[in-house]
């Protein structure tokens, strides 16, 4: 009698600790309040901090040469963006990065 009650026991807590494991886990960085905390300016690193890693849909690179008009340099400068998307289901964020940081952010279904 004794035995059976210790494995329905162990059994409920086994069954128990999984539940909060599995809450814990579908838990979605993708709210409306992590939304709001993006901000322009932000790193790539700070953004999926806050949404977890993001799928890149588009980057380029454009390096844009140093010119001398009337004796005034101009130094040249390199030019990167990234699109990164983040989606569950119809919850889609997206953030465009240039130059490494925050440009824009746009959401849906948040």
């Amino acid at each position: 009698m004794r035995d059976g009650y210790s494995r329905r026991v162990s059994a409920l807590a086994a069954f128990a600790g999984a539940l909060v494991i599995l809450a814990a886990c579908s838990q979605s960085k993708l709210t409306m309040a992590n939304y709001e905390k993006v901000a322009t300016g932000m790193s790539q690193q700070d953004v999926e901090a806050i949404l977890g890693a993001g799928k890149e849909q588009a980057s380029s690179s454009v390096a844009v040469p140093g010119v001398s008009v009337g004796g005034v340099s101009v130094p040249g400068t390199n030019t990167s963006a990234k699109v990164l998307t983040w989606q569950e289901g119809q919850k889609i964020v997206t953030v465009t990065f240039v130059n490494g940081k925050v440009m824009s952010k746009t959401q849906f279904g948040l």
